[in-house]
């Protein structure tokens, strides 16, 4: 569902959808844009670009889309990536994924190893890429690929004010963090697996497909695998 490094997607013919969200916290403005355009267009693609919507209207969005087009690229941050998904996964036809990271921290970007503040060269990656899958979760009949947890600090991506992102990049998720220090209180939690049963008060809880949670917690290359059929639990 991306597209990873080294060749065979520059063969397809089909039309190229770039989806961009031009409020991601590290958007640099048209100048990246007409880079992504150029590095897209080179082998003669058809590309439409089009603007992200509000949350509730990306699954109807998405899916008029996905009409039409082979490569759906999203050029965004991890939330923007994420609604995408789960509004793909929601159709019978999906086209192709491609994703370049203009978020403010990026996690599952780097975890997949995909340029951070190059942009063209994620798109010229993406045209030239091998097409590869990825695990995705579903909480609540919602999809996800990076993350769904409760608790300390998880309001703090969509809290955080998008010109303090823009301004600050990752420092304002600290700052956010710091704010909300007071708030952090216990929740009843009760985990059930095969094995065994975890009933307990909790300050936070994840289950995630990443290394990278959030710029802070870390996970080790070795116990995240992105294809595996299982998330990891935290």
């Amino acid at each position: 569902m991306t597209s990873k490094q080294a060749g065979a997607l520059a063969a397809r013919s089909g039309s190229i959808v770039l989806l961009i969200n031009y409020f991601a916290g590290s958007f640099k403005g048209s100048s990246a844009v007409t880079d992504v355009i150029e590095e897209l267009t080179a082998e003669g693609h058809a590309i439409k670009v089009v603007q992200t919507v509000p949350p509730e209207q990306m699954p109807q969005h998405i899916a008029a889309l996905a009409q039409d087009c082979d490569l759906l690229i999203c050029m965004g941050g991890d939330g923007t990536l994420n609604q995408v998904i789960d509004s793909l996964l929601q159709l019978d036809h999906r086209p192709l994924l491609g994703y370049i990271a203009a978020g403010t921290t990026c996690d599952f970007a780097r975890t997949l190893g995909l340029p951070i503040d190059d942009f063209a060269l994620a798109a010229r990656q993406i045209v030239h890429g091998q097409v590869g899958t990825l695990d995705a979760g579903c909480l609540n009949d919602r999809h996800f690929a990076y993350v769904a947890s409760f608790g300390a600090f998880t309001q703090v991506a969509t809290g955080t004010p998008r010109q303090l992102k823009q301004n600050l990049g990752h420092v304002a998720y600290f700052l956010e963090g710091l704010r909300s220090l007071p708030s952090i209180k216990p929740i009843p939690v009760k985990v059930t697996w095969e094995d065994g049963e975890l009933n307990t008060p909790l300050i936070f809880g994840a289950v995630s497909n990443s290394t990278s949670i959030g710029g802070m917690l870390r996970l080790s290359e070795e116990d995240v695998k992105m294809d595996d059929g299982l998330c990891e639990c935290m």
